[in-house]
């Protein structure tokens, strides 16, 4: 006769089930990647055995690849409650959920209590200190990555982090070499992966280019000079000042979460990509970026690094510099929307606006987010020529703003093209022009 708990089939009543038998169907299922079916395992075993902490870890990982962080967040914490010790990844586990629900401080205490028992504990020190990158506080960020690196040096999530903190705390020149040197050992990692497959296509990026594409004939994938010069400084490197202690990579005692064979597969199938890109989803993980690491996953973070790399150099006026990184960025993908679009902002703010445009058009294809503001620039672009095309800056303007209709900047501009175009036409009409151009007046003037 046939039971029913929780929606999984059960051969004998409740009081008969084996307890071992239902946690390994649970197992079975999540290593199968069907959580929802796990979750109801886990459950069952649950009820047989309240408090089960093996079965709350596993149900609350399940919730959590689910995307149900409250649920996840409560079987981890009473984890925690019932033995503080039983398995330091619980610790990132909670501060994963935390940090998707915007509570980026009680994460943070979170994982100070893991990194109280487990002070060497890699994952928990990266997650910390990316959390620390989210509230501003760089420096406990800084000496959290760097304590990662001095027994890790070639640890790349945790280089990235202490550039990302030298960078909050101001230290420019620091921070560029540290970039410099993160995606340097990322390519020697991709190259070790790869063989010598040279990243990227350099013909498919001059398509793009409204110009005579001159300007990527000279660009291969290696650090610009700025970057060049940076990595090769003679200053001193504080993260490899103690390198003679080894990582300890965990306790023999841990039997659960990372001995899963569905565990590798949250990095690839996105248990979160969000929090994979900034660091804490990888820090979940064993060598997220070690010597195995997919090639994909290498590449795209060494995309991620040269972007960084170049808004930074950006900030401090290295326009050339800039747009080098970002040609090295779409050479790894030439259909990043996002490199697209600053390769685009970068050359209008030197003043090669001819070349600009074929970049915005290949960001609106590739990158929702930054569409609106590609519709706008070309709108500008397109009203400031000499040959100005007022029908067509109208219409990546009225565009831009339909998609974010709450953009002053977007709306003003979208009013002084107006008016420009009100006194292009044929017979000029001034009224209409005033009554634009006060529109955008109004909308720009600060309030004393």
């Amino acid at each position: 006769m046939a039971a029913m708990s929780h929606g999984v089939p059960l051969i004998v009543d409740v009081s008969k089930r084996d307890l071992g038998v239902v946690i390994e169907w649970g197992r079975q299922k999540m290593a199968a990647g069907a959580y929802e079916c796990a979750v109801q395992h886990f459950s069952a075993a649950l009820d047989l055995k309240p408090g089960l902490m093996h079965a709350l870890v596993s149900r609350g990982f399940c919730f959590l690849t689910l995307g149900d962080a409250d649920k996840a967040q409560r079987d981890f914490a009473e984890v925690i409650t019932k033995d503080a010790g039983f398995n330091r990844n619980i610790y990132v586990l909670i501060a994963l959920c935390l940090k998707r629900t915007g509570d980026y401080r009680k994460a943070i205490r979170y994982l100070t209590r893991c990194i109280s028992q487990f002070s060497t504990f890699r994952p928990a020190l990266i997650a910390r200190g990316e959390l620390s990158l989210k509230v501003h506080d760089y420096d406990k960020a800084r000496l959290d990555f760097r304590q990662v690196l001095n027994s890790s040096p070639n640890d790349l999530v945790a280089r990235r982090g202490l550039a990302d903190a030298l960078r909050g705390t101001g230290n420019f020149r620091e921070a560029l070499r540290q970039y410099a040197r993160a995606a340097e050992d990322a390519r020697q990692l991709l190259q070790a992966r790869e063989g010598t497959q040279r990243m990227g296509s350099v013909n498919a990026l001059t398509s793009f280019g409204s110009g005579d594409g001159s300007s990527f004939g000279g660009s291969s994938p290696s650090a610009s000079p700025t970057c060049r010069k940076a990595l090769n400084t003679t200053e001193e490197n504080p993260t490899q000042d103690n390198n003679d202690g080894e990582y300890n990579d965990g306790d023999d005692e841990e039997q659960t979460i990372l001995k899963y064979p569905s565990v590798p597969d949250v990095a690839a199938e996105g248990i979160a990509t969000e929090d994979l890109s900034s660091g804490l989803g990888g820090a979940m993980l064993r060598n997220s970026l070690g010597p195995d690491a997919d090639p994909s996953q290498v590449r795209a973070f060494i995309a991620d690094i040269l972007m960084r790399q170049a808004l930074l150099l950006r900030l401090i006026g290295d326009l050339e510099a800039a747009g080098e990184s970002i040609l090295e960025a779409l050479h790894l993908d030439v259909h990043d929307g996002l490199a697209l679009f600053w390769y685009g902002k970068v050359l209008l703010e030197q003043n090669r606006h001819r070349e600009a445009p074929g970049f915005f058009h290949a960001a609106i294809q590739q990158h929702e987010e930054t569409r609106p503001y590609s519709h706008a620039l070309l709108g500008a672009l397109h009203m400031t020529w000499s040959e100005a095309d007022p029908q067509t800056a109208l219409r990546h303007l009225r565009e831009a703003a339909r998609l974010v209709p709450s953009s002053q900047p977007i709306r003003a501009t979208l009013w002084i093209c107006q008016g420009m175009a009100a006194l292009r036409q044929t017979p000029r009409d001034p009224v209409s022009a005033l009554q634009h151009l006060d529109r955008a007046l109004a909308a720009l003037s600060v309030p004393v």
